[in-house]
Protein backbone atom coordinates (compact mmCIF):
# COMPACT_ATOMS: atom_id res chain seq x y z
CA UNK A 1 0.00 0.00 0.00
CA UNK A 2 1.37 3.35 -0.87
CA UNK A 3 0.29 6.52 1.47
CA UNK A 4 0.54 9.83 1.13
CA UNK A 5 1.77 12.02 4.06
CA UNK A 6 0.78 15.62 4.52
CA UNK A 7 2.36 17.27 7.59
CA UNK A 8 5.26 15.03 8.55
CA UNK A 9 7.52 17.46 10.86
CA UNK A 10 5.08 17.72 13.29
CA UNK A 11 4.39 16.27 16.65
CA UNK A 12 1.97 13.95 15.50
CA UNK A 13 3.06 13.92 11.83
CA UNK A 14 6.19 12.77 12.88
CA UNK A 15 4.85 9.83 14.82
CA UNK A 16 2.60 8.86 11.96
CA UNK A 17 6.00 8.61 9.45
CA UNK A 18 7.72 6.59 11.85
CA UNK A 19 4.56 4.08 12.36
CA UNK A 20 4.16 4.07 8.80
CA UNK A 21 7.58 3.35 8.01
CA UNK A 22 7.37 0.40 10.50
CA UNK A 23 4.05 -1.09 9.32
CA UNK A 24 4.43 -3.93 7.06
CA UNK A 25 1.31 -3.81 5.00
CA UNK A 26 2.70 -0.38 4.04
CA UNK A 27 5.39 -0.26 1.12
CA UNK A 28 5.59 3.07 -0.13
CA UNK A 29 5.04 6.79 2.04
CA UNK A 30 5.48 9.51 0.44
CA UNK A 31 5.59 12.69 2.24
CA UNK A 32 5.00 16.14 0.58
CA UNK A 33 7.14 18.76 2.53
CA UNK A 34 7.98 22.65 2.27
CA UNK A 35 11.70 21.60 2.88
CA UNK A 36 13.53 18.31 3.55
CA UNK A 37 12.60 16.32 7.00
CA UNK A 38 16.07 16.61 9.29
CA UNK A 39 17.13 14.22 9.97
CA UNK A 40 15.31 12.37 7.19
CA UNK A 41 14.46 8.62 8.16
CA UNK A 42 16.55 5.97 6.77
CA UNK A 43 14.15 3.89 4.34
CA UNK A 44 13.78 2.37 0.94
CA UNK A 45 10.20 2.88 1.80
CA UNK A 46 10.09 6.91 1.61
CA UNK A 47 10.13 9.16 -0.90
CA UNK A 48 10.18 12.92 -0.21
CA UNK A 49 8.26 15.45 -2.77
CA UNK A 50 9.14 19.19 -1.87
CA UNK A 51 5.91 21.64 -2.77
CA UNK A 52 5.43 24.82 -1.76
CA UNK A 53 1.89 25.62 -2.51
CA UNK A 54 -0.78 23.22 -0.80
CA UNK A 55 -3.58 25.29 -2.36
CA UNK A 56 -2.43 24.06 -5.71
CA UNK A 57 -1.73 20.15 -6.78
CA UNK A 58 -0.89 20.32 -10.29
CA UNK A 59 -0.74 17.40 -12.76
CA UNK A 60 2.87 17.14 -12.49
CA UNK A 61 2.86 16.72 -9.06
CA UNK A 62 -0.08 13.91 -8.70
CA UNK A 63 1.18 12.00 -11.24
CA UNK A 64 4.55 11.61 -8.82
CA UNK A 65 1.62 10.50 -6.63
CA UNK A 66 -0.21 8.19 -9.01
CA UNK A 67 -1.09 4.38 -7.75
CA UNK A 68 -1.62 6.10 -4.12
CA UNK A 69 -4.26 4.31 -1.47
CA UNK A 70 -4.59 7.29 0.78
CA UNK A 71 -3.55 10.11 2.55
CA UNK A 72 -2.84 10.95 6.02
CA UNK A 73 -3.63 15.00 6.38
CA UNK A 74 -1.95 16.37 9.39
CA UNK A 75 -1.09 19.62 8.77
CA UNK A 76 -2.91 22.36 11.03
CA UNK A 77 -2.46 24.81 13.45
CA UNK A 78 -3.57 24.47 17.32
CA UNK A 79 -5.96 27.72 18.58
CA UNK A 80 -3.16 27.96 20.80
CA UNK A 81 -0.71 28.60 18.16
CA UNK A 82 -2.53 31.59 16.26
CA UNK A 83 -4.94 33.85 16.11
CA UNK A 84 -7.69 31.16 15.29
CA UNK A 85 -10.08 34.40 13.71
CA UNK A 86 -7.41 35.33 11.45
CA UNK A 87 -7.43 34.70 7.44
CA UNK A 88 -4.05 32.89 7.44
CA UNK A 89 -5.52 30.35 10.48
CA UNK A 90 -8.51 29.43 7.93
CA UNK A 91 -6.03 28.67 4.83
CA UNK A 92 -3.57 26.23 6.25
CA UNK A 93 -6.31 24.25 8.86
CA UNK A 94 -9.07 24.15 6.49
CA UNK A 95 -8.72 24.97 2.82
CA UNK A 96 -5.55 23.20 2.41
CA UNK A 97 -6.79 20.12 3.33
CA UNK A 98 -10.19 20.49 1.38
CA UNK A 99 -7.92 21.41 -2.04
CA UNK A 100 -5.54 18.51 -1.51
CA UNK A 101 -9.08 16.22 -0.97
CA UNK A 102 -10.27 17.02 -4.02
CA UNK A 103 -6.92 16.40 -6.18
CA UNK A 104 -6.31 13.10 -4.36
CA UNK A 105 -10.13 12.36 -4.40
CA UNK A 106 -10.21 12.98 -8.35
CA UNK A 107 -6.81 10.46 -9.43
CA UNK A 108 -7.60 8.09 -11.39
CA UNK A 109 -7.94 4.61 -9.99
CA UNK A 110 -6.77 1.32 -11.24
CA UNK A 111 -9.62 -0.64 -12.15
CA UNK A 112 -10.79 -2.73 -8.89
CA UNK A 113 -9.24 -0.40 -6.39
CA UNK A 114 -11.52 0.59 -3.55
CA UNK A 115 -11.80 4.36 -3.09
CA UNK A 116 -8.79 6.90 -2.61
CA UNK A 117 -8.85 6.98 1.72
CA UNK A 118 -8.36 10.44 2.86
CA UNK A 119 -7.85 10.85 6.94
CA UNK A 120 -7.88 14.33 8.39
CA UNK A 121 -6.48 15.41 12.00
CA UNK A 122 -8.84 17.64 13.47
CA UNK A 123 -9.27 18.74 16.91
CA UNK A 124 -11.73 17.64 19.78
CA UNK A 125 -13.39 21.16 19.85
CA UNK A 126 -14.30 20.88 16.14
CA UNK A 127 -18.06 21.06 15.55
CA UNK A 128 -19.76 20.48 11.89
CA UNK A 129 -22.71 22.15 13.00
CA UNK A 130 -23.33 26.20 11.90
CA UNK A 131 -22.50 28.07 14.94
CA UNK A 132 -22.54 25.57 17.84
CA UNK A 133 -18.75 24.98 18.05
CA UNK A 134 -17.94 26.77 21.86
CA UNK A 135 -14.48 28.48 20.14
CA UNK A 136 -13.36 29.69 16.56
CA UNK A 137 -11.28 26.99 15.93
CA UNK A 138 -13.67 24.39 16.16
CA UNK A 139 -15.92 26.18 14.02
CA UNK A 140 -13.00 25.99 11.33
CA UNK A 141 -12.44 22.63 11.94
CA UNK A 142 -15.68 21.72 11.75
CA UNK A 143 -16.07 23.29 8.64
CA UNK A 144 -13.26 21.66 6.73
CA UNK A 145 -14.62 18.31 8.28
CA UNK A 146 -18.17 18.64 6.55
CA UNK A 147 -16.64 19.81 3.36
CA UNK A 148 -14.11 17.25 3.01
CA UNK A 149 -16.61 14.39 3.70
CA UNK A 150 -19.45 15.89 1.38
CA UNK A 151 -16.75 15.46 -1.40
CA UNK A 152 -17.77 11.60 -1.23
CA UNK A 153 -20.82 12.26 -2.66
CA UNK A 154 -18.83 13.95 -6.26
CA UNK A 155 -15.58 11.55 -5.69
CA UNK A 156 -14.21 8.19 -5.59
CA UNK A 157 -13.39 9.40 -2.11
CA UNK A 158 -13.44 7.67 1.66
CA UNK A 159 -13.19 10.02 4.36
CA UNK A 160 -12.49 9.74 8.28
CA UNK A 161 -12.24 12.62 10.46
CA UNK A 162 -9.85 12.50 13.98
CA UNK A 163 -10.49 14.81 16.64
CA UNK A 164 -8.04 14.05 19.36
CA UNK A 165 -7.69 16.32 22.76
CA UNK A 166 -4.32 17.05 24.51
CA UNK A 167 -1.67 14.40 22.64
CA UNK A 168 1.07 12.96 25.12
CA UNK A 169 4.22 12.70 23.09
CA UNK A 170 6.45 9.75 23.25
CA UNK A 171 9.61 11.42 23.65
CA UNK A 172 11.96 9.19 25.29
CA UNK A 173 12.28 10.56 28.84
CA UNK A 174 9.16 12.37 28.39
CA UNK A 175 6.81 11.20 31.39
CA UNK A 176 10.30 11.33 33.87
CA UNK A 177 10.10 14.97 33.54
CA UNK A 178 6.51 15.30 34.88
CA UNK A 179 5.79 16.30 38.75
CA UNK A 180 4.03 13.35 40.54
CA UNK A 181 0.52 15.87 40.28
CA UNK A 182 0.94 15.69 37.17
CA UNK A 183 1.16 12.08 36.19
CA UNK A 184 -1.56 11.34 38.59
CA UNK A 185 -3.68 13.94 36.22
CA UNK A 186 -2.87 11.61 33.05
CA UNK A 187 -3.54 8.95 34.74
CA UNK A 188 -7.39 9.70 36.28
CA UNK A 189 -8.04 11.52 33.61
CA UNK A 190 -6.78 8.87 30.64
CA UNK A 191 -9.80 9.02 28.66
CA UNK A 192 -9.21 12.77 27.76
CA UNK A 193 -5.54 12.26 26.74
CA UNK A 194 -3.98 10.24 23.79
CA UNK A 195 -0.57 9.31 23.02
CA UNK A 196 0.89 10.97 19.43
CA UNK A 197 1.31 6.97 18.41
CA UNK A 198 -2.22 5.74 19.16
CA UNK A 199 -3.42 8.86 17.00
CA UNK A 200 -0.76 7.50 14.15
CA UNK A 201 -1.59 3.67 14.61
CA UNK A 202 -5.44 4.64 14.25
CA UNK A 203 -5.16 6.86 11.32
CA UNK A 204 -3.15 4.27 9.35
CA UNK A 205 -6.07 1.58 10.17
CA UNK A 206 -8.45 3.62 8.62
CA UNK A 207 -6.64 4.42 5.57
CA UNK A 208 -5.73 0.18 5.79
CA UNK A 209 -9.18 -0.53 6.12
CA UNK A 210 -11.16 1.83 4.95
CA UNK A 211 -10.89 2.22 0.98
CA UNK A 212 -14.86 0.27 0.78
CA UNK A 213 -16.38 3.70 2.42
CA UNK A 214 -16.33 1.84 5.73
CA UNK A 215 -14.68 0.15 8.31
CA UNK A 216 -15.29 -2.83 9.78
CA UNK A 217 -16.90 -2.88 12.90
CA UNK A 218 -17.15 0.85 12.80
CA UNK A 219 -19.84 1.30 10.81
CA UNK A 220 -20.88 4.93 10.31
CA UNK A 221 -18.02 6.28 10.67
CA UNK A 222 -16.80 8.71 7.72
CA UNK A 223 -20.31 9.79 6.99
CA UNK A 224 -20.94 13.80 7.64
CA UNK A 225 -22.18 14.78 11.30
CA UNK A 226 -20.16 14.96 14.41
CA UNK A 227 -21.56 11.17 14.88
CA UNK A 228 -19.01 10.47 11.93
CA UNK A 229 -16.12 11.46 13.56
CA UNK A 230 -13.91 9.23 15.62
CA UNK A 231 -13.25 11.01 19.06
CA UNK A 232 -10.46 10.27 21.51
CA UNK A 233 -11.31 6.28 22.58
CA UNK A 234 -12.82 5.20 19.41
CA UNK A 235 -9.50 6.34 18.29
CA UNK A 236 -7.30 4.13 21.04
CA UNK A 237 -9.88 0.92 20.17
CA UNK A 238 -9.34 1.61 16.41
CA UNK A 239 -5.45 1.70 17.07
CA UNK A 240 -5.59 -1.01 19.15
CA UNK A 241 -6.22 -3.11 16.18
CA UNK A 242 -3.04 -2.15 14.61
CA UNK A 243 -0.61 -5.16 14.29
CA UNK A 244 1.77 -2.47 15.98
CA UNK A 245 0.07 -2.22 18.92
CA UNK A 246 1.14 -6.05 19.71
CA UNK A 247 2.51 -7.00 22.66
CA UNK A 248 1.49 -3.44 24.58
Amino acid sequence: MHVILCGASGSVGSEILTQSLLHPSISKVTILVRKPLSPIPSSAKLSTILHQDFLSYPPALLSQLSGADGCIWSIGVTGMEADATSKSYEVITKDFAIEAAKAFGGMKRDEGKGKFVFAFLSAAAADQREGKAWMKAGAVRGDAERIISSLQSTLPLATYMFRPAPVLPVTPGYYDTLSTIQKVRFYVFDRFVIRADVIARAMLQAVLEGGSGAIQGWEGKGKEGNEGTFGIGEMKALGASSVLAAGE
